[in-house]
């Protein structure tokens, strides 16, 4: 696996694919560089993403899709402090998404919370099974062809695709219902 090193500002060549001026984003509070955006959103997106990621044992670098605006998304008070990826490895998934499911439950009976996760209970539903089936070609043409038709493309150096939220200090969607943060 090749370290990835982000590309500068500007236009970018990877293999075969040319993708349109970027910038790097600082990640917040180090100020260093964390990911390379594209200014503007790129035609076929999910085409390129896929271009991208096959690249990504040659070039270190994880594509990633960016939606929002310029600026608004990655401005670096968005992005919290980064991490190191391997701290995840020791976790267990099933285990942290029960305490999770359980941090979120009232106190109290709420029947809008009852009812906005319906047909779910309070008890974590646990893990959905494994799915050990490649798609076929048909099928992975047909998933490229739906996925966003124009966004932007972001470039993460990562070692896996799973280590790009900590390598970028993504705080997660913890503002998401909150109107201010949208």
């Amino acid at each position: 696996m090749v370290e990835g090193q982000l590309p500068d500002e500007g236009p970018v060549r990877l293999g075969s694919v040319n993708l349109p001026p970027g910038r790097l984003i600082a990640g917040y509070p180090e100020l260093a560089d964390v990911a390379w955006v594209t200014a503007d959103p790129v035609p076929d997106a999910g085409r390129v993403w896929a271009a991208l990621a096959e690249l990504h044992p040659q070039t270190g670098l994880v594509p990633i899709q960016v939606d929002g605006s310029p600026g608004r998304v990655w401005e670096p008070l968005n992005i919290s402090g980064t991490e190191d990826p391997r701290d995840a490895d020791g976790l267990d998934a099933g285990t942290l998404l029960a305490e999770r499911w359980q941090d979120g439950r009232p106190d109290e009976v709420d029947l809008g919370w009852v009812e906005g996760r319906a047909p779910f209970t309070g008890d974590f539903p646990g893990l959905a099974p494994p799915e050990h089936t490649p798609l076929t070609p048909a099928e992975r043409e047909h998933a490229l062809d739906v996925i966003t038709q124009e966004a932007r493309i972001g470039l993460v150096a990562a070692g896996r695709p799973a280590d790009v939220l900590p390598v970028i200090g993504w705080g997660g969607l913890d503002n998401r219902g909150n109107p201010c943060c949208r």
